[in-house]
């Protein structure tokens, strides 16, 4: 079975390699745009060019799109999981160590239909329609939440190829629990599930206080209960850090707050979960590398945390510790964070703030240097109807009219 399944994630499917772009291929309903840093083909429009506008991906019918500052993922309408980017630390899920430029079926999943993913520096995640969660890629500190060899049962041969390729990396595999998982958030080195009962575990490193819990162990192989959080909707990650909404609006938040990004001025790090104050009912949110934007339910933007590129959306560049309220004259509907910049969708149209020096913010030639950058929002497209926000690169799905 496992060589099977070995030899099914060698054999790569290239979406783009021989796409025609025929004009029922661009004006089908929904089409996904990527733009900003490409250096390993996380964009997936077949090169590794950075681009300062948006570009067409080769992927039709995307339901979700996640990325992180190095690779990136989408599941298009029929429930199938792609990848692309950088395939180190096994990211991509199908065992080769070269960079793959455009969107990629991950074959040992195949058979599966994904509706959720996520994408880490270090590792993925995906949950099945069935609430199944598979992680692969890079497993120190047990943050897969499984420890099963893969190389285990391959014959030698293809065992050294593995050992050889992926080092310290893990193919996609079945975490074993006992309940239905509806979100996952990844970290550096820790992974946070949100189950369909509205419960919220971690796994991964204990540091600064990012499993939410008391323990005294360094590393958590299994995945565990975070206490006193009830009735969540919502979860999401940054580099060191952790976020959960839950169904009343409540922002609850825990780990590293070296900049500010759990809402308070201190302590440095939060152990356990605690209310972020001086907040209305949020909506959603979304967590940057160290900081946080966030939706109240009448549409107004807040935003705290590490504030050195403009990403907060003021002009002085500072951190901010509290919710700070963005000055826009429109209700906004969604928000996603980045590495340093952030992305905002209006009446289906898509604004951008932050940091654009590797042309993130889709602003064509007008790209901005290491002292300026963009902190007040400006329209890139129309028609938009979802967004995610990498590392340094920008996706929208559009609505083709």
């Amino acid at each position: 079975m496992w060589r099977r399944a070995f030899q099914n994630c060698l054999k790569i499917a290239f979406i783009g390699s021989s796409v025609t772009f025929t004009s029922s291929f661009v004006f089908s309903q929904e089409q996904l745009y990527a733009w900003g840093w490409n250096n390993f083909g996380q964009l997936g429009i077949g090169n590794s060019i950075s681009q300062y506008s948006p570009q067409l991906v080769p992927i039709q019918d995307v339901l979700f799109v996640a990325c992180k500052s190095s690779v990136s993922a989408a599941i298009d309408k029929s429930g199938k999981l792609y990848t692309w980017g950088r395939s180190k630390f096994g990211l991509l899920g199908n065992g080769q160590v070269e960079n793959i430029n455009v969107p990629s079926l991950v074959q040992c999943l195949k058979h599966l239909d994904f509706k959720f993913v996520a994408c880490g520096n270090y590792h993925m995640a995906a949950i099945t329609t069935d609430g199944q969660l598979y992680t692969w890629g890079n497993f120190d500190h047990g943050k897969l939440g499984h420890s099963f060899d893969n190389s285990a049962k391959l014959p030698s041969r293809e065992k050294y190829e593995y050992q050889k390729n992926l080092g310290s990396a893990k193919l996609p595999e079945l975490v074993q629990l006992n309940f239905k998982v509806q979100q996952v958030a990844l970290g550096d080195q820790f992974t946070i599930i949100l189950s369909e009962d509205g419960n919220v575990y971690s796994v991964g490193l204990n540091k600064k206080g990012i499993l939410g819990y008391q323990t005294k162990n360094v590393d958590e192989p299994t995945f565990k209960q975070i206490p006193d959080l009830k009735n969540i909707v919502q979860i999401d990650s940054g580099t060191d850090f952790s976020v959960a909404l839950d169904s009343d609006g409540n922002m609850f938040a825990w780990g590293s707050n070296y900049f500010g990004q759990l809402g308070t001025p201190s302590p440095s790090v939060v152990q356990t979960p605690q209310q972020i104050k001086g907040l209305p009912k949020i909506k959603q949110f979304s967590c940057g590398e160290q900081f946080i934007g966030a939706l109240s339910t009448d549409g107004v933007l807040y935003t705290w945390g590490f504030g050195g590129d403009g990403q907060l959306g003021t002009p002085s560049k500072q951190d901010i510790p509290t919710p700070h309220k963005i000055q826009f004259d429109q209700n906004i509907d969604k928000v996603s964070c980045g590495q340093a910049h952030v992305g905002i969708v209006s009446k289906n149209k898509l604004y951008m703030h932050g940091r654009g020096k590797e042309g993130q913010l889709g602003r064509g030639s007008e790209t901005e240097s290491p002292n300026s950058s963009r902190y007040s929002p400006l329209l890139v497209m129309e028609n938009v109807i979802k967004i995610a926000c990498g590392g340094s690169h920008s996706f929208a799905v559009v609505n083709q009219k």
